[in-house]
């Protein structure tokens, strides 16, 4: 996990230095890695909110919600679709649906969220 955390860490610094195409290299692969190789939700959680603030500055909504989707759908299959690491991808698709003009979208991800026991509007 600890190559994880290093992977987010140097995604951080290039970004600092605008380094984006490596930073993106970087979040891509300790979302992966977070998903693939440990199961972690925390850490899934964490690299994909990372990625999602990365594709939020660079002006790529539809790459933000792609990545959030992708995360989605393994988290539901290692973990079930009730399982409570859910909520905070809901809660981001949520937001990255209402920043995209998908309110219908935004509102079901909410109610998905809200399902798990997550509150957040």
């Amino acid at each position: 996990m600890d190559d994880v955390r290093a992977a987010l860490a140097q995604a951080r610094e290039q970004q600092a230095h605008a380094d984006f195409r490596n930073a993106e290299r970087s979040l891509l692969l300790a979302l992966e890695a977070a998903i693939q190789l440990y199961s972690d939700p925390g850490l899934v959680a964490e690299a994909l909110q990372m990625l999602t603030v990365f594709y939020r500055q660079t002006g790529q909504l539809e790459e933000a919600i792609a990545q959030a989707s992708w995360a989605c759908e393994i988290l539901k299959k290692r973990l079930g679709d009730r399982h409570a690491a859910l909520i905070p991808v809901y809660d981001t698709l949520a937001q990255l649906a209402a920043e995209n003009g998908l309110e219908a979208e935004a509102r079901r991800y909410q109610e998905l969220s809200r399902s798990l026991g997550g509150g957040r509007e």
